[in-house]
Formats: C-alpha cells, sequence, structure tokens
C-alpha cells in the first residue's frame, strides 16, 4: 500500500521511523511502527518505509492470509520538534497498578490502561539506562468484553509472563507471553483457571518463575470461602495444572492477598490469614519445589512473634524477594504497636518446609 506525501519533505530515516518536516529543521512529524490488526484480535508490526515520495506500507502476505477480516492497518504519528525530537502527549483515560519485571537484558512494566473501554493490559520495555523503548505501550491483553485489572510479571531470560485478572460476573486469571523484543506471543489470552472448576471466581494473581515453569498463584473464592490455589504455566504458554493446586490458606483461614518469588530450588507463597486462634490477620507462607504442582504437606506461619505465637494486631499486604539459591525474605505492613510499621523475617526452603530465620521479626525504624 502506498500513500502520497505532501506538505513536509522526507528527512531521512532512524530507529525510530521515517521523519519529515521543513528542510532547514523544525517542527515535523515521524511516522512510527506499522500495525495491523484482524478482527480477531491478531496483530502484526513491522517498519514504514518512504519510496518514490510515497508512504509505502507493507504487510506479510502469510498474516494477510490467516487474518480474519476486517483488517486495519494503522501507522504511528507523532509530532516531532525536530528531527528525532519526539513530542509526547499522555493517553487517554488512567494507567493504574503498575508490575515490573527484567528480562535479562530490559525492564517490562505492565499496568492497567483506561484508554480502551473496558480496561485492557498494557506494557513498555525500559533500557537499563532509563530508555523508554515502547513510548505509546502495547496493548497485552486480548480484545474482551470485560475490565482486565491488577497485572503480575515474572521473566526468565527467553520470555515474560503476564498475569491478571479479568473482571467478570465470576472473575478468572489470565495470562499472555511476551518475546524480549516487545511481542505479544499469545494473541489470544491464554486462561490458567478454568471456567468449570469447584470455586466460584479467582482473584489477586501473583507469579513467579519457578524451575522449568511459571507459577502463577491466585485467591479462589466460594462464597464466603477462600482459599490460596495455583497452577503452573510451561514456557509454551499451556497451563500445566488446569483444575488448580491447593497452596494454603484453607478451612477457616480465609487468606487473600498472595505474594510469591522463587530461589531456584523453590517458590515461596506468602498471604493474608484469618484462621481460628490468630490474634488479628497473620502472614502465612507455604513452599512449592521448583517446577512440580505439589506444595509442602503444612504452611508456616511467618509474622511470629518469638516462638510460634502470633504477633498482636494485624500483619497485611506480604511481600516477598528470594536470593537465588539462598534465602527468602517475607515483609508485610505490621499493627502489632498500634502503629503501620513494617515487620519482616528471611525464610529458609533448606528443609523442604518453609522455616523463619528471625524468631521475632526485624521491622523498619524511622527518624524521629
Amino acid at each position: 500500500m502506498q500513500v502520497p506525501v505532501a506538505g513536509l519533505g522526507y528527512r531521512g530515516r532512524s530507529a525510530h521511523g521515517l521523519h519529515y518536516g521543513p528542510a532547514a529543521g523544525g517542527p515535523g512529524v515521524r511516522v512510527g511502527h506499522v500495525t495491523a490488526l484482524d478482527a480477531r484480535g491478531r496483530s502484526w508490526t513491522g517498519a514504514a518505509r518512504h519510496a518514490a515520495g510515497a508512504l509505502e506500507l507493507r504487510v506479510p502476505a502469510a498474516f494477510l492470509a490467516a487474518a480474519a477480516y476486517p483488517v486495519t492497518i494503522d501507522p504511528t504519528l507523532s509530532p516531532e520538534l525536530d528531527l528525532g525530537l519526539l513530542h509526547y502527549v499522555a493517553a487517554e483515560g488512567a494507567q493504574t497498578d503498575p508490575a515490573v519485571g527484567f528480562d535479562g537484558t530490559n525492564f517490562l512494566v505492565a499496568w492497567v490502561d483506561g484508554r480502551w473501554s473496558p480496561m485492557a493490559i498494557y506494557a513498555a520495555r525500559l533500557t537499563p539506562a532509563g530508555e523508554v523503548l515502547d513510548h505509546f505501550g502495547f496493548r497485552v491483553s486480548d480484545a474482551s468484553t470485560q475490565p482486565d485489572t491488577t497485572p503480575a510479571i515474572a521473566c526468565d531470560g527467553n520470555v515474560c509472563l503476564v498475569v491478571w485478572q479479568r473482571s467478570a460476573a465470576t472473575p478468572k486469571i489470565f495470562a499472555a507471553r511476551l518475546s524480549p523484543a516487545g511481542q505479544v506471543l499469545d494473541a489470544t489470552s491464554v486462561q490458567v483457571t478454568p471456567d468449570v472448576q469447584t470455586y466460584e471466581y479467582q482473584t489477586q494473581p501473583a507469579v513467579a518463575k519457578n524451575g522449568t515453569s511459571f507459577l502463577v498463584v491466585w485467591t479462589d473464592v466460594l462464597g464466603a470461602f477462600k482459599q490460596i490455589n495455583g497452577g503452573r504455566v510451561g514456557g509454551d504458554g499451556v497451563p500445566l495444572d488446569r483444575t488448580g493446586f491447593l497452596v494454603g490458606g484453607y478451612g477457616n483461614a480465609d487468606p487473600t492477598r498472595p505474594a510469591v518469588a522463587a530461589n531456584g530450588a523453590a517458590a515461596l507463597v506468602a498471604w493474608e490469614d484469618r484462621r481460628a486462634g490468630n490474634v488479628g490477620v497473620d502472614i502465612y507462607g507455604n513452599l512449592v519445589p521448583a517446577g512440580t504442582g505439589t506444595p509442602a504437606p503444612f504452611d508456616t506461619r511467618l509474622s511470629a512473634n518469638g516462638g510460634i505465637t502470633g504477633a498482636t494486631g494485624d500483619q497485611l499486604q506480604p511481600a516477598v524477594g528470594a536470593i537465588p539459591g539462598g534465602a527468602f525474605f517475607a515483609a508485610w505492613k505490621d499493627g502489632r504497636t498500634g502503629l503501620a510499621q513494617i515487620y519482616g523475617t528471611r525464610v529458609t526452603s533448606a528443609s523442604g518446609q518453609a522455616q523463619i530465620l528471625d524468631g521475632r521479626a526485624t521491622w523498619s525504624r524511622g527518624c524521629h
């Protein structure tokens, strides 16, 4: 497809696209990547060309042959203050709930984007030097009539897996893989949790690369009953545990807000727990050995206050980090003193069971 160009002269091509503007310099227009989008949400992205005074858009024949019509072919047009100096404006709607991963080369940031209705998951890459590679972001979640929220990211150097909650009447967990080049490898988003299972809906996803597969965890809800469940997703994007498996927080624990990190040998999953006998809300955790769907048989109270007794007040909003081949660190918002503070403990997986290394949790100290 060729589109005649008039009014501004062609000034050259760069890694950012084709540049048009006055010969003497000054404000102009950049033509960036070209995106072809079919009726099923499949997309192809490539570069535009300038030939014989016209803008040339070429879409591969293989994409067009397999496309569901109609097909939209859209070049990205951006104002420039001068050659290569772009003038960016904010996207429409609100952007919220960021999540960050690192693929070994670049950072990947995903978020909930309000430029569409309903909301969708978008992402962009950034170099370690802070250069934004995808200024306008790109859509990760496929077309849906339901809003997509609460993204989480894990990467393994080959792909990043972005997971999120699709908030229908009975929410489910969905996912898509991204290549280091920023290509969405799953044009149709992968449903991690099935439509038919015991629990009504799944919320609050978290994800970590755990051995040869990704471990996705979530809160499963059946009426007033909740538990923390999980499932593995292979590097090829295929769910390995279609009905999920129990991680912890069963019975009357009313668990919520799972967090997860992996150290190469296992993943530690932590969550808020309200089981009988607790003094308020405590933080519990359990291990899932790398590459397996079989958690350790018993979960562990992480927010201990010396020995095995829970701390007073509520312990909320767990976060987990891991040293490759080493210990975990679990942190949380703690109300034992009557003021919100950050407490935490190291956790080892050496015995195959989560064991806290700080019998009395460490805490944050401020300046007074």
